[in-house]
């Protein structure tokens, strides 16, 4: 019917000289409510990405240097809340922004 989901999902890439074949290795669904960030910066799936990568263990702290809207905090708290998160930036209209991503964060608990 078409809204079929695949089992396994290819990627194909076809050139003149060859064909390249990939699959994810893992994947994340997006959160339904999707409510719990008010301005975007980095996508959730590269934000989340790098919160895995990070490996973040219970009580440790959590810096980005440059936070902007801080919606890489954002999402490793929604998925990692056991650690610390703090956040800075130059650009004083990031702050803002980065302070209104927290407070609704914070209210979506």
């Amino acid at each position: 019917s078409g809204d079929e989901q695949p089992d396994l999902p290819l990627h194909l890439i076809v050139s003149p000289t060859g064909v390249c074949c990939g699959m994810p290795l893992f994947t994340r669904r997006v959160k339904q409510s999707g409510a719990y960030i008010a301005h975007k910066g980095l996508h959730h799936s590269v934000s989340w990405g790098l919160a895995v990568t990070a490996a973040i263990q219970p009580g440790e702290t959590v810096l980005d240097p440059c936070c902007g809207s801080a919606a890489l905090l954002v999402e490793a708290r929604e998925y990692f809340p056991f650690a610390h998160y703090a956040g800075c930036d130059v650009c004083t209209s990031a702050v803002g922004k980065a302070a209104r991503n927290a407070a609704v964060a914070v209210a979506h608990k």
